[in-house]
């Protein structure tokens, strides 16, 4: 049965793969559509209440290239309002869905009102209207499951989020690297999954397709790790080592970035114990001259 539904989700990809046929030399060469040019669809994940009886309402978003990652700075077509232009959303966008990115905080007596996010992406603009309607109230494990992670309920209510400390980073100028480190910390709540067998999404390379190479989906870690992304910033930045890297607790953990083009980012490292995560930011101002990769 299982071969039969990797078929079927085969056969659906290859339904939105092979949208566009064109001639060449009087043959049909099918055309990967959605690699660049698409849009970026602003997600409203829902809303959950603080201890003070304030709110937040969280955002993600879907970037419909399999390929194209897009800068689109804060202003008239990255823009959240009332409030806005920035209400701590990213401005640069990885492919695909990315799932609980930035939360905006609200007042208790916000009511009936919306918090709007409005993205222009190739010339389109899509917009995504957050209110506190009781169909969009989320709790813990509805974050835990949505972001792909194990739910354990004999320990999610015991569970503390790992702590992240990151030490200062003065302004570099290329192509010398930056050193990212930080300190996770943890209470060793839930203890490690083992590992399975077979593909493990994360460290599993997803195979070339018509000589392009697809992303892999983001993933959840089994055990507590961190990993670092750009969350502001006008390009992509190459970290080594890559993705998920698993750490103890009390460890301090050493990570390079590598730029190609000048200005401010905004590198954000995310520990996850296998269930919950915590974020910090840390502001890096890049100097020199855009170099090719």
């Amino acid at each position: 049965m299982k071969s039969v539904w990797r078929w079927v989700l085969s056969a659906s990809g290859l339904a939105i793969l092979f949208a566009r046929v064109s001639q060449v030399g009087g043959a049909q060469v099918p055309q990967i559509t959605y690699l660049t040019g698409q849009d970026i669809m602003p997600v409203y994940e829902g809303w959950r209440q603080k201890t003070d009886g304030t709110f937040d309402m969280i955002f993600g978003y879907l970037n419909r290239n399999y390929q194209q990652e897009l800068y689109i700075p804060l202003g008239p077509d990255n823009n959240l309002e009332p409030g806005g232009p920035d209400r701590g959303q990213p401005t640069f966008f990885y492919s695909r869905r990315r799932s609980f990115q930035f939360r905006v905080n609200v007042p208790k007596d916000w009511g009936a009102k919306e918090l709007t996010w409005t993205l222009t992406a190739n010339g389109v603009t899509e917009t995504a209207y957050g209110s506190l309607k009781p169909v969009w109230q989320i709790d813990l494990l509805t974050e835990i499951m949505n972001t792909g992670a194990s739910v354990r309920n004999l320990v999610a209510n015991r569970n503390q989020s790992p702590t992240l400390t990151i030490d200062p980073l003065t302004a570099l100028a290329m192509p010398a690297p930056a050193t990212l480190t930080a300190l996770v910390q943890d209470d060793g709540l839930p203890p490690p999954r083992p590992e399975r067998g077979g593909r493990s999404g994360a460290d599993t390379a997803e195979p070339l397709f018509l000589n392009a190479p697809l992303p892999r989906e983001p993933s959840t870690p089994s055990t507590l790790s961190i990993t670092w992304i750009v969350f502001r910033g006008p390009k992509s930045v190459v970290f080594e080592p890559d993705g998920w890297v698993p750490v103890k607790s009390g460890q301090k953990t050493v990570r390079t970035a590598r730029f190609t083009e000048p200005g401010t980012y905004l590198l954000r490292a995310i520990a996850h114990d296998g269930m919950v995560q915590t974020t910090q930011d840390i502001t890096v101002t890049v100097s020199g001259a855009a170099t090719q990769r």
